[in-house]
């Protein structure tokens, strides 16, 4: 309504349509929230993904996104440890095995997911076999004092490392590194049973032992033989100027020599006859045309041989093939030896022997088959076939 002007009084209508327009609630437009994806990776801090038994990797998990994680590793699926870093022993038995690491938040958060897939590395683990061993003796039969090389060859895989070899011997000696060598003389025998050959069979074992404890064995036999040697026994003494074999020389010869023969056919007995430099022989009477008597060191020599081989009387009947003499006059090279009857023997008179007899004597040697003969013994003759015409003597 409006009052018109220079009128006190009047109305003058106007009329419209008038709109007021709002803009109705207000609308806020928001960004969406973008999550951060953890991935998770595995490291190898330490060895090789081909391993030998017993050997180890060492694993290290790490993850992005700047957050605290947890972690959890697994062994062909079965749980084996938690934290970021894993250690891995190879078992013996080899094969390929799945290492994995699985991994959570430290505390929720929505703003982080977890990778799709769990981290995974296989590791290869090289099959162990202990290492092995051959072993041969170059001689595989040895002569007391002998030695002989030993060979060895040690087979060993990827996973033996450092393979050494040691021997050792049931009896004897293993000298020599690279080449090592089996000495007999530590084997032992009855060395106070020299009459008979001995023979021992002794074992050698090497081992080959490997760094990671394992090792293989190996074994050898080898036959050691004592051979049988000749055997200085006693002597027989005589009184000056004679030939006669005395009660203890019988005694001696037929209660110890003799049977030692006759028990072992292939045995030979050596006789070596002496004379004390100064004695002479005793006169007999030969007839015109018969032969010179023999020296007195060969007299005394035969005439042992009939007590050993006569067959009749007392003496005995020891095979003359297994007899041998020698006679080398007032040569005393050789020490006397007093047969064990000296002093327990009565003898007839005439037939003791004194002080000096020791230089009046046979000298008795059992040589066993096979022995060697001793440079005292060169030179000794089958006997005589005129030893047989003594008879036993009186």
């Amino acid at each position: 309504m409006f009052i018109k002007e220079g009128s006190l009084v009047g109305l003058q209508l106007s009329s419209g349509i008038s709109y007021i327009f709002s803009p109705g609630p207000e609308v806020v437009e928001q960004e969406e929230v973008k999550k951060t994806t953890v991935v998770t990776t595995i490291n190898t801090t330490a060895g090789s993904t081909e391993l030998c038994a017993g050997e180890t990797i060492t694993l290290h998990a790490s993850s992005t996104g700047g957050r605290d994680m947890l972690y959890r590793w697994l062994v062909d699926g079965t749980s084996a440890g938690t934290g970021a870093d894993f250690t891995y022993t190879a078992p013996k038995e080899g094969g390929s095995h799945s290492i994995t690491v699985e991994t959570a938040l430290g505390a929720p958060d929505a703003n982080f997911l977890i990778g799709p897939a769990p981290a995974v590395v296989t590791v290869t683990a090289k099959a162990y076999t202990n290492p092995s061993l051959t072993l041969s003796a170059e001689k595989s039969t040895l002569m007391y004092g002998e030695s002989t090389p030993l060979h060895t060859e040690a087979t060993k895989g990827a996973c033996n490392g450092t393979v050494t070899v040691s021997c050792t011997a049931t009896e004897g000696a293993i000298t020599g590194t690279d080449t090592k060598v089996f000495d007999s003389n530590g084997v032992s025998f009855d060395m106070s049973n020299r009459g008979k050959e001995q023979s021992k069979q002794v074992t050698i074992t090497c081992t080959a032992n490997d760094d990671k404890g394992g090792s293989g064995t190996a074994t050898t036999p080898i036959t050691v033989t004592l051979k049988a040697s000749a055997q200085r026994k006693y002597d027989v003494l005589f009184p000056s100027g004679s030939s006669r074999v005395n009660n203890c020389g019988k005694r001696a010869l037929i209660d110890e020599i003799a049977p030692a023969l006759e028990a072992d056919p292939s045995m030979t007995v050596v006789l070596v006859g002496h004379v004390d430099g100064v004695e002479k022989a005793p006169r007999v009477r030969t007839r015109r045309g018969a032969p010179a008597a023999e020296p007195i060191d060969q007299q005394r020599a035969d005439n042992v041989a009939a007590v050993l081989s006569a067959a009749t009387g007392i003496c005995r009947r020891v095979n003359p093939n297994q007899i041998k003499v020698k006679w080398i006059g007032s040569d005393q090279a050789n020490e006397y030896r007093t047969p064990s009857c000296a002093d327990s023997v009565k003898e007839r008179r005439g037939a003791a022997t004194k002080g000096d007899a020791k230089d009046r004597r046979v000298e008795v040697y059992l040589v066993p088959s096979g022995a060697d003969m001793p440079p005292a013994l060169a030179g000794a003759v089958d006997l005589p076939a005129s030893v047989k015409a003594l008879g036993c003597p009186k």
